[in-house]
């Protein structure tokens, strides 16, 4: 969905975030409180869920939209096992087995958040320290970073369910259209019966054109270059011809 440059970006931010740290170890006490804030602050400025993960599993940061995600406190959480914690709580328990054992599945994450149903697409960013220049760069740890797709999950539920109604709606026209010329081709349509079957089929070809005609306007409007007409609307003659139009189908 496009999302490989942010999650590169954040990759490359935590990694320096990892650096900095490692060179505040040989700092003052103050310094490494400075630090913690400076880093502290980035982490919970970033509008995604985060979870931080030391190389031995333990929960080292967690920003506020994790921790609503997750429905947890931060001081229930900050410096234990994350299997530990993931004992009681399921959408944890689900991303440290796919940090543990990764799949192909690259399906987005249901989840209930904000009183809704969300969808997130989650990436593992391995943390890596150089601690000189040259040498190679030593793991430290891990950083899950769940990215909110809901709207463009939303679309692509709603395409999936439009696309289903079109069909159904096209098939209904054509099916009727195509069993009356079935009738024609076999000879078995009496002279009496011509002009009903004519206009049968003159009324599902201007169900079709209107059908049509509609997708085309929804194509535009996705645009917005077509303005939106309100009209009145009378809904006991909708209900009628709704009712019409489904006897006719059937």
């Amino acid at each position: 969905m496009g999302n490989e440059p942010e999650f590169k970006e954040i990759a490359t931010l935590f990694n320096e975030m990892a650096e900095r740290l490692a060179e505040y170890r040989n700092s003052s006490l103050e310094d490494i409180l400075q630090g913690k804030k400076y880093i502290e602050t980035i982490i919970n400025s970033i509008a995604e869920p985060i979870i931080g993960l030391s190389k031995e599993r333990k929960i080292l940061f967690v920003n506020d939209e994790a921790l609503t995600v997750l429905n947890l406190t931060r001081e229930n959480i900050i410096g234990r096992p994350a299997p530990e914690v993931a004992l009681k709580n399921d959408l944890l328990r689900r991303l440290i087995r796919q940090l543990v054992h990764p799949d192909d599945n690259k399906d987005p994450l249901k989840i209930y958040a904000d009183n809704k149903e969300s969808y997130f697409q989650v990436k593992y960013i391995p943390i890596n320290v150089n601690k000189q220049t040259g040498l190679e760069s030593k793991y430290v740890g891990d950083v899950i970073l769940l990215k909110n797709v809901t709207e463009f999950k939303e679309k692509d539920i709603a395409k999936t369910t439009f696309i289903s109604t079109i069909s159904h709606e096209l098939k209904t026209p054509l099916t009727s259209i195509s069993g009356i010329a079935e009738i024609m081709k076999n000879g078995i349509m009496l002279p009496a019966d011509v002009p009903h079957f004519a206009g049968k089929i003159y009324d599902e070809s201007q169900r079709l054109i209107t059908l049509i005609g509609d997708i085309i306007k929804l194509s535009q409007l996705d645009e917005q270059s077509v303005p939106f007409v309100w009209e009145s609307v009378n809904l006991l003659e909708l209900a009628k011809d709704c009712l019409l139009y489904t006897s006719d189908a059937a």
